[in-house]
């Protein structure tokens, strides 16, 4: 058998290839617009398509089965009862379609829509497990389809949700728990409200985790998956019917380029313009009217959210970007691109009465105005799942899909602010209300993650309510319970417990809730929480069932944090020496490092300069541009699905040991603990800048994370980016890493995706990597020409060089300064490690006493520190130093004192401790 899943990450849509390797005969189910893939594997594969299946009539999408009808000649198939304008093959309940060896079963499964179906696959026709089923929007990882698209329709959608309980239960429940689960969608579609980034499941883990199978009570299920379904996106209602029309074939032809006039007189004859680039940029200068909708994101999604589908669209970004826009468009249903405009670079420059710039406010900038200007008009274009956790006190709460229909209630004549979660949506809606004649509209940088990250003031729930016949309260009830003697039970993962959790919470993940019942008490209320409240809101009423008295933490953790309520292990723990709450800093406790090479993640330094962003791995992407003949963009499964390499490597702050230096200087007040070591895994840069191919004239490559502040008096924000030459680039070993320890990268160390590049102080080593960009010339970002460089004087001058490579250094781990130890004999052991050359030996001295040769000991590996170890003796009693020094093989040895320089860079001295000799 042959079965691919074509996952499209921009719209979280998979489509399948099903086909027989001895008979060539195959299908496509659910197959997107745009269909070269399916036939380019067809064609590699020696594969027939002889049939195009639809699970139902899709709203999210345009769907691709008239495109592969047209190219293959196959029949479409949708289950019965399907309305539309075109012939098809109706498939019954029951029915078995035989590729050869391999055999299909129709399952009829109404509820997300009347004519939704399910496809078991069979390998071999006799098979008793099935190898999996095709769920449609039936069935999701973790999630149900919604029911309530069908209300314009005249259905009803309780009536529907209780349709679907059926269909599951009587249906897909029924099939062997080891059958694979593969659904039409994943985390970020607005066809269901929880949706898991995973791809993939098992009907048995289904019916273990999934909220929404959780309930054998009809009445119970229809209130769970009608209650906080995402607000419906403006464009679904057209796509609907357009999958149901004969409608015209995806146009391929290239988007024709128009001259400045002609935009304007498409303009003025009611097309809309729209500029696809990243919202930094259009912020900078983009044609006046222009609607802002970056390619980066959820494009067509927000596109269509905003764009009606009855005008034309004239491009009006750049135009290496318009084939991609033309196409991800096309994918929801708006055809209507006419052009694409010629040259913006030079109509920036040359026509400066047609380009305005966007204004984008810091979150200080807006915590002042908001005491300026009474007449500010505050909005927040986030969903409700999400205003529920925390608003801005004042806000307007209007869903960016039903901004447009919502302009009647703000005034045009007044100041107007927007914002979303991180500040991509915010620009899309500030956009809009410009190109709708709305005078002053700002947009807020990071949005309510920055403003909350800052510990400004935001609203939360603190009232409780019943929903769905399960108590919900707010956080501060939660917390009154809580002090009054109630359980509060944490059903997250331990990765996300692990960022951050409640005082006295226990964790209990959602999946060992049912084996785990007999731990739990049945004389205390149970306050359930997990990140939102959507998986706390099953489990509770799971425990209510078994009799337990048990409520929902509405708004999760996030609504917790936001009432200001405690926190703790936002990535300090016992194995951590805090300096600076916000944002966070902290080195490692030097006893924690007794034992491997490798350290757990929450004993793992801090360092961060600016506030934490929080992005979604799921919409993330790396954007890599500038001097490359293939620009690319990859999101984290991009990553995931290119050749991978691990390493194990030590990262060390370029201040660690600052604490040293005499006289004083500025900065975090490190002492040794500013490194630790862990295993790295993700895809090589070099095999990046491969593959998006460096042109002639490249020079550095400049890699910017998501994180950005202010300094030294700045009046806008600062990104943190850093360079390095191309040849280091390609040299160093360089990782795009996605995960640490064999875990996805956590908050605090850069999730979803950050650079690592071994032996260099980890300045070099950018977090929450958004942007790679190969440039022409030297790079002279502040962190690259203002911070991070060596300043001495000598012989009267001064003299700057850039911090690179990790100096020579070695750390006593045992004992510890201050420890006791007997008269006698006693062991000192510490770590080693250079980014300049393997480090050749470690010598330690006692009360100054000769220098004794260590040895080293554990494997050696050329990024990491190595152990070393010394058996000794010290006689009689009283106190004792005991010091350390490396020396690497390109003949660098420890200096007694740093070499002191103006920011405290490279501090490697020799650590000195003391001991009681008893």
């Amino acid at each position: 058998m042959i079965f691919t899943q074509h996952y499209l990450d921009c719209l979280s849509h998979a489509s399948y290839l099903i086909g027989d390797e001895t008979t060539g005969r195959a299908v496509v189910v659910d197959p997107r617009r745009d269909v070269e893939d399916y036939l380019g594997e067809a064609a590699q594969r020696g594969l027939r398509i002889e049939r195009v299946i639809e699970t139902h009539i899709h709203a999210d999408f345009l769907s691709g089965h008239l495109e592969l009808a047209a190219a293959t000649g196959a029949p479409i198939s949708f289950g019965e009862g399907a309305d539309v304008e075109f012939p098809i093959e109706p498939l019954r309940d029951g029915q078995r379609i035989s590729l050869g060896e391999v055999t299909l079963e129709i399952l009829a499964t109404p509820g997300h829509t009347p004519e939704s179906i399910c496809i078991v696959v069979y390998e071999r026709a006799d098979d008793e497990i099935p190898y999996g089923v095709l769920t449609g929007d039936t069935l999701f990882v973790g999630d149900v389809g919604r029911p309530d698209l069908y209300v314009a329709a005249g259905y009803s959608a309780d009536a529907l949700a209780a349709t679907l309980y059926g269909s599951l239960h009587a249906k897909l429940l029924n099939l062997p728990d080891p059958t694979r689960v593969f659904p039409a969608h994943g985390a970020g579609s607005s066809c269901g409200k929880q949706l898991s980034n995973e791809t993939s499941s098992t009907i048995g883990e289904q019916r273990r985790t999934n909220y929404a199978l959780m309930t054998r009570d009809v009445d119970q299920f229809v209130a769970a998956v009608t209650e906080g379904q995402p607000v419906r996106p403006r464009y679904f209602a057209f796509a609907a019917h357009r999958n149901r029309e004969r409608r015209p074939l995806l146009d391929a032809n290239p988007v024709p380029l128009l001259d400045i006039g002609d935009v304007r007189e498409r303009s003025q004859a009611g097309a809309v313009l729209l500029d696809s680039r990243e919202p930094d940029d259009y912020a900078c200068g983009h044609l006046r009217g222009a609607v802002n909708v970056g390619l980066r994101g959820r494009f067509a999604e927000w596109a269509g959210n905003v764009l009606s589908p009855e005008r034309d669209i004239v491009l009006v970004g750049d135009d290496a970007l318009a084939c991609e826009s033309k196409i991800r468009l096309a994918r929801v249903g708006l055809d209507r691109v006419v052009g694409q405009l010629r040259d913006l670079a030079q109509v920036l420059a040359q026509r400066p009465e047609l380009v305005e710039a966007s204004a984008r406010l810091t979150i200080e900038q807006l915590a002042e105005l908001r005491g300026l200007e009474p007449r500010l008009q505050l909005v927040d274009v986030r969903g409700p799942q999400e205003t529920a956790r925390g608003t801005i006190p004042g806000a307007h709460c209007v869903p960016l899909p039903a901004l447009t229909g919502s302009l009647g209630d703000l005034d045009p004549a007044e100041p107007v602010v927007v914002y979303c979660a991180s500040g991509y949506r915010s620009m899309i809606a500030a956009s809009a209300l410009r190109a709708s004649g709305f005078a002053d509209v700002s947009d807020v940088i990071g949005g309510f993650a920055a403003w909350q990250g800052a510990g400004l003031p935001s609203s939360g729930g603190n009232a409780a309510e019943s929903a769905g016949g399960t108590p919900q309260v707010g956080p501060r009830a939660a917390k009154a319970m809580v002090d009054d003697g109630a359980l509060l039970l944490d059903v997250r993962e331990p990765d996300e417990w692990c960022t951050e959790h409640a005082p006295t919470a226990i964790l209990m993940p959602v999946g060992r809730v049912r084996d785990r019942q007999n731990e739990l008490p049945r004389d205390r209320r149970i306050v359930v929480v997990c990140r939102s409240g959507g998986r706390s809101a099953a489990v509770a009423t799971s425990l209510r069932e078994a009799g337990f008295d048990a409520v929902n933490l509405a708004g999760g953790m996030c609504a917790w944090a936001a009432a200001g309520l405690p926190v703790v292990n936002r990535g300090g723990g016992s194995g951590l020496v805090v300096h600076q709450e916000d944002p966070l800093n902290c080195e490692t406790s030097l006893q924690e490092l007794v034992g491997g090479v490798v350290m757990p993640a929450d004993h793992f330094y801090v360092r961060n300069h600016f506030a934490t962003p929080v992005l979604d791995p799921e919409r993330h992407e790396l954007a890599v541009t500038g001097a490359v003949r293939r620009p690319l963009r990859l999101g984290l499964r991009d990553l995931n699905n290119l050749p991978a390499q691990s390493l194990i490597a030590t990262l060390e702050c370029a201040g660690n040991g600052r604490s040293q230096f005499d006289p004083p200087v500025a900065g975090e007040r490190w002492r040794y603990g500013a490194a630790s070591t862990a295993e790295w895994t993700g895809v090589p840069l070099a095999a990046i800048l491969e593959r998006a191919g460096l042109t002639a004239g490249a020079h550095d490559v400049v890699f910017r994370g998501a994180d950005a502040g202010l300094v030294d008096g700045a009046v806008a924000p600062v990104r943190f980016e850093r360079a390095l030459s191309v040849a280091d680039a390609l040299a160093s070993e360089a990782l795009v890493a996605f995960a640490m320890n064999g875990e996805p990268l956590p908050l605090q160390h850069g999730r979803p995706v950050r650079l690592i590049v071994p032996g260099w102080y980890s300045v070099a080593s950018v977090k929450w990597l958004t942007d790679i960009e190969v440039i022409d010339r030297p790079f002279d970002g502040f962190f690259q020409t203002r911070r991070y460089r060596f300043e001495w004087e000598r012989d009267g001058a001064v003299v700057r060089e850039p911090v690179r490579l990790q100096r020579v250094r070695a750390l006593i781990a045992q004992p510890v300064d201050s420890a006791s130890v007997p008269s006698g004999e006693f062991v000192v052991r510490g770590v080693a490690w250079s980014g300049a050359a393997p480090v050749e030996h470690v010598d330690v001295s006692i009360g100054g006493g000769p220098w004794q040769r260590a040895r080293m000991i554990g494997e050696y590996r050329r990024h990491s520190w190595q152990w070393w170890e010394l058996i000794t003796r010290c006689d009689g009693r009283g106190v004792r130093t005991v010091r350390a020094r490396a020396t690497d093989g390109a003949g660098h040895t420890q200096p007694e004192k740093p070499e002191w320089n103006r920011l405290g860079y490279g501090g490697n001295a020799i650590q000195t401790i003391s001991v009681v000799v008893e």
